[in-house]
């Protein structure tokens, strides 16, 4: 019976995770977050393993000649000069049309910007270690802009957030979160305000026990911008 509740567990962390679920019930499951250890853990594993598919997308440069067959698609074969009349007035406004119709698609599907409302310095008294984190409170997503540090063979920094007197949370491993952007769950992020980031030095792969287990490095305070 335990192994039947912890994959109905998974399953509702992915989903969590995805952005999938309803907004009561999302609610709700974040409530759990706050209290379930395990949770957390596999809400942060989930995280990091949709992260890591993300960075492994190449990006494609698309051929010199895609926009002119696009314009030969939707214009077809350019036509030759005539006197401007009705004609043109039309396929003006035809073309402006389209245009305004392409602008709101692009509108439409391009992602919100991220725009930074917290920031965090976690830098060492040597200056050997330095991590700058930003968040965006809307887009609940924390993103490393900076990091200067190597751990030693077989070590990982695991980023670790800690709201007043609650036991730390991973946020991951350094040497995923460099790669892009990660995102908070709810119950987390609406304290972030004056909570404390850590970095700590693990084994490889992060902390198997779910809390701190090396030296803690360096630690911030996270602040409004």
């Amino acid at each position: 019976m335990t192994d039947i509740k912890e994959n109905q567990d998974t399953v509702l962390v992915a989903e969590y995770t995805l952005g999938l679920m309803e907004p009561k019930e999302a609610k709700d499951f974040a409530e759990r977050l706050t209290h379930d250890d395990g949770l957390r853990a596999e809400y942060i594993r989930w995280t990091e393993y949709f992260a890591k598919l993300s960075n492994e997308i190449e990006a494609v440069e698309p051929p010199e000649s895609l926009k002119a067959d696009i314009q030969k698609r939707l214009f077809g074969e350019p036509e030759p000069e005539r006197t401007p009349g009705r004609w043109f007035n039309i396929r003006w406004a035809g073309g402006l049309a389209l245009a305004l119709i392409l602008a709101i698609v692009v509108l439409i599907d391009s992602p919100a910007p991220f725009t930074p409302t917290y920031t965090a310095q976690l830098t060492s008294a040597d200056n050997n270690l330095a991590v700058t984190a930003l968040y965006d409170e809307q887009l609940q997503s924390l993103k490393m802009t900076s990091f200067t540090g190597t751990p030693e063979a077989g070590r990982d920094f695991e980023l670790w957030v800690i709201i007043g007197d609650q036991p730390p949370v991973s946020l991951g491993v350094m040497s995923s979160l460099k790669k892009g952007a990660i995102t908070i769950a709810p119950a987390l992020a609406k304290s972030l305000n004056g909570a404390t980031l850590a970095l700590s030095d693990e084994p490889l792969g992060g902390s198997p026990t779910g809390s701190p287990t090396g030296t803690v490095l360096v630690t911030a305070t996270i602040q409004a911008i």
